[in-house]
């Protein structure tokens, strides 16, 4: 599938969404195993190293509630996955 007009997202609602550092790993991980049900922090890490501004995170009172991972593609990137607590939160790491 390729998308070839931007979608329109909601007005991304305020979060502090910033780029992922080493220090919010250990959240990360926590974060993709409770969605996922199993550890994927081989996998994760693989992603993130692929298309490393694409690596988000969402915070919220000093605690990572979502992130946005990308990698390259042969004919354009992707993003995925995304992780959150909330639409709210996913909506705000993809407009970021």
């Amino acid at each position: 599938m390729q998308c070839l007009t931007a979608a329109k997202l909601p007005d991304a609602p305020p979060a502090a969404v910033r780029p992922m550092s080493d220090a919010d790993w250990a959240q990360v991980c926590a974060l993709d195993t409770s969605a996922f049900c199993a550890d994927r922090s081989d996998l994760i890490a693989a992603l993130r190293s692929r298309l490393p501004q694409a690596a988000l995170v969402a915070e919220h009172n000093g605690r990572i509630n979502g992130f946005l991972l990308g990698r390259d593609g042969r004919l354009a990137n992707d993003l995925g996955p995304c992780v959150a607590d909330s639409e709210a939160t996913a909506i705000a790491l993809l407009h970021a």
